[in-house]
């Protein structure tokens, strides 16, 4: 059996820009709209740095410009219906300023795995205490317990490890096999236990097993692929997006140079003749290309001894009309392959563990 959760990284723009009403609120709304009808879980990724600002500008100002109360009433309504609140952090948000177009952040601290101990314990356990303390206004007794890093970067993993760990988290779920970043944040997950079986993770690197380890590794879904398995209309708003609101990367992670004709070459050569990471984002990818994906899995893992998670991943700024009606047939496959396929979410896993 494979379990299919839906996992939601609930911020603005990387960059700082945007309304968090009309990229966070409206379109969870939405999506959680949708999923309840199929009686699917959302999981939602807080993005609990960022949040904080929202709180820190209305208390400071008296303006809910960032519309930090519907941002709390929806998480409050969210998990009172059965849906999951966990953890999320762009450590970059921690001295951002308010600034007209959005947040000026301090990109030397984007890359969470890249700080010191110090500050990896802090940016971590100042985050969950604040998200434990926004959710049990309305939910005593709420713990964060699963997180997820900006960017998906938790290499090197020792020092963040670490501070899950002392402050009682029970899982991450930011590894995606075959994943691989250089520049602002960098990892190698080419070498993960598993595309999707979950996996006791070695405290020094996250991507390896080690059955002493506190902390459960949840791997995003992703499969080894040539670029035309990425062709949707989906991933085309997601460049897009991506292009109108580009990060300000650090000087000290570009060479402030031109690419040459000789480096656009070789980039294009490493694109067409390399198979890449597809990770199973149901903002980007085609209905048609995550049930593939899902028959797949079934394929593979459908008699293991005990059920399966198949963690899609999704942004609520890209979700669109027409994300939506593929998402509508998505949810009817499964829900028509009873026998092979149940929607939950990360608690069904770790409530024995």
């Amino acid at each position: 059996m494979i379990t299919v959760i839906f996992s939601l990284d609930y911020e603005i723009h990387g960059n700082g820009e945007g309304d968090p009403l009309e990229l966070m609120v409206a379109p969870t709304d939405r999506l959680i709209s949708q999923l309840n009808k199929f009686g699917a879980k959302l999981s939602i990724f807080a993005e609990a740095a960022e949040i904080a600002k929202f709180k820190t500008y209305k208390d400071d100002t008296g303006l809910d410009r960032f519309h930090y109360d519907k941002i709390v009433q929806q998480l409050h309504s969210a998990y009172g219906a059965g849906h999951e609140v966990e953890l999320h952090i762009h450590p970059s948000y921690d001295h951002a300023e308010s600034r007209q177009r959005g947040w000026m952040q301090d990109w030397s601290e984007y890359d969470l795995a890249a700080l010191s101990a110090q500050r990896t314990r802090d940016m971590i356990a100042g985050s969950k205490h604040f998200l434990e303390q926004l959710m049990a206004a309305a939910h005593p007794g709420y713990r964060a317990s699963v997180f997820r890093a900006c960017n998906l970067s938790v290499m090197p993993s020792g020092n963040i490890a670490d501070a899950l760990i002392a402050c009682g988290m029970r899982a991450d779920s930011s590894v995606f096999k075959y994943g691989q970043s250089h520049g602002l944040v960098n990892f190698d997950y080419t070498d993960a236990e598993s595309e999707t079986l979950p996996w006791p993770a070695d405290q020094k690197n996250f991507c390896h097993r080690d059955a002493t380890s506190p902390l459960t590794e949840f791997p995003i879904y992703a499969e080894h692929r040539w670029i035309t398995a990425f062709l949707s209309l989906n991933r085309l708003f997601r460049l897009y997006q991506s292009y109108r609101h580009q990060l300000a990367a650090p000087a000290h992670k570009t060479n402030g140079d031109r690419l040459s004709g000789q480096s656009i070459a070789a980039k294009l050569k490493q694109l067409l003749l390399q198979k890449h990471a597809w990770k199973a984002d149901f903002n980007q990818a085609s209905a048609r290309q995550l049930i593939a994906a899902l028959e797949r899995a079934h394929g593979k893992y459908g008699n293991h001894e005990t059920p399966v998670p198949f963690v899609l991943i999704g942004h609520p700024k890209l979700f669109n009309s027409h994300n939506q009606r593929q998402l509508e047939h998505l949810l009817h496959f499964i829900q028509r392959h009873p026998d092979k396929y149940r929607f939950g979410g990360y608690g069904d896993f770790l409530k024995n563990g």
